[in-house]
């Protein structure tokens, strides 16, 4: 029991941390546009204590890590890239467009910038243009033998 109790405290000390991904597109106040990958990581220290405490009972806080990353640490990691993103482009504002946040890992590993100024990592979306009908369509006419509804049918 004893070397038990010591591998999951050995695993949960593994989990002290979490590794995120945030891809996006940027746009700032002056029109520069591009996309970006920011990846940080936070600290998790309080739920692996919590599940250290709770674990025996159907694993307990344990459940907290599948459903990670949670909407605080996404909010933090968009909140994290966007002050990340001003300082190295040099401009006060920046928009964030479309992030999607994934986990790597359970590491706490350093955290890094890639900008694409004017890139496009996600395809851009064109804009749907009308098919133009040509003016001399041909028109079919009705056989002799049928009604108007019975040719709509």
């Amino acid at each position: 029991m004893r070397l038990i109790s010591l591998s999951l405290i050995l695993f949960l000390l593994s989990c002290s941390s979490i590794h995120l991904r945030l891809k996006s597109e940027y746009q700032t106040q002056n029109n520069q546009v591009g996309e970006f990958i920011y990846e940080k990581s936070y600290d998790t220290k309080t739920i692996m204590w919590a599940c250290i405490v709770t674990g025996i009972f159907y694993g307990g806080a344990c459940w907290v890590y599948t459903m990670m990353p949670m909407t605080v640490q996404e909010n933090n990691i968009v909140s994290d890239a966007q002050y990340a993103l001003r300082d190295r482009l040099g401009v006060p504002q920046v928009e964030v467009k479309d992030p999607v946040v994934d986990r790597v890992s359970w590491d706490n590993n350093p955290t890094e910038l890639k900008i694409y100024p004017g890139s496009a990592l996600v395809s851009p979306k064109a804009p749907i243009q009308p098919t133009p009908v040509p003016k001399s369509s041909p028109k079919l006419k009705l056989q002799e033998s049928e009604t108007e509804d019975d040719f709509l049918r």
